[in-house]
């Protein structure tokens, strides 16, 4: 469930089923709904109601009145209210657009990355849930910078320098810190998502090293 300040979002809205319509269905949509900041409205009363609350779209904004096609009317929940045909779509000045979502990413340290000693990392993570997931530099940048193309209203977004090569208890130390900090700054959990593995991508020479000199 995304959260969002008090001054961010409009609550306990209502609509009567002739002036929203479900963004992934077309369907007139009777009940309550909320407003973001950003002007996009969701099913439900509060951003608590739905843990993935569909989107609302509203027909005033987006049909210019001329173009509107009444075919007929019928009732629902005892209200009267107007069926528009779904060909509404092609009259569409601005037709809405599904955002992206971030998808997992496996990152692959280069032989560069070893001679520099470390790569960068790159999470996202759910507003107010602990759902996290590693992703890619360009969605990073994407979500970070705002980009209308991205759902990035229902996320945090990091990025963590990653230390693969040194002394291993100091790269441990090291990125263990560095956890520990974003862990305070909304990514409390990310050490149990990471497995607490802190020499992990660590230089396999460094490791084949180690094990030598143990011979």
């Amino acid at each position: 469930m995304p959260y969002y300040p008090k001054n961010k979002v409009q609550t306990n809205l209502y609509s009567n089923g002739t002036d929203l319509v479900k963004f992934l269905t077309l369907e007139l949509y009777t009940g309550p709904y909320y407003k973001i900041s950003s002007g996009k409205m969701y099913v439900g009363a509060t951003p608590n109601s739905e843990r993935y609350p569909e989107e609302l779209v509203s027909l005033d904004a987006q049909i210019p009145e001329e173009t509107e096609k009444i075919v007929n009317q019928v009732t629902y929940n005892n209200v009267k209210t107007n069926t528009i045909v779904s060909t509404y779509v092609g009259n569409l000045e601005t037709p809405p657009q599904r955002q992206l979502i971030p998808v997992p990413y496996y990152p692959n340290p280069n032989i560069e990355d070893y001679k520099r000693g470390y790569f960068t990392r790159y999470f996202a993570k759910q507003i107010n849930d602990t759902t996290f997931i590693e992703i890619d530099k360009d969605t990073y940048k994407n979500m970070n910078s705002k980009n209308s193309e991205y759902l990035w209203e229902l996320y945090y977004v990091t990025e963590i320098p990653w230390q693969i090569k040194g002394e291993a208890t100091k790269v441990y130390e090291t990125n263990e810190a560095i956890i520990y900090i974003q862990e305070k700054n909304n990514f409390k959990g990310l050490s149990q998502f990471l497995r607490k593995n802190y020499i992990k991508y660590y230089s396999k020479e460094e490791i084949k090293s180690k094990v030598g000199n143990r011979r």
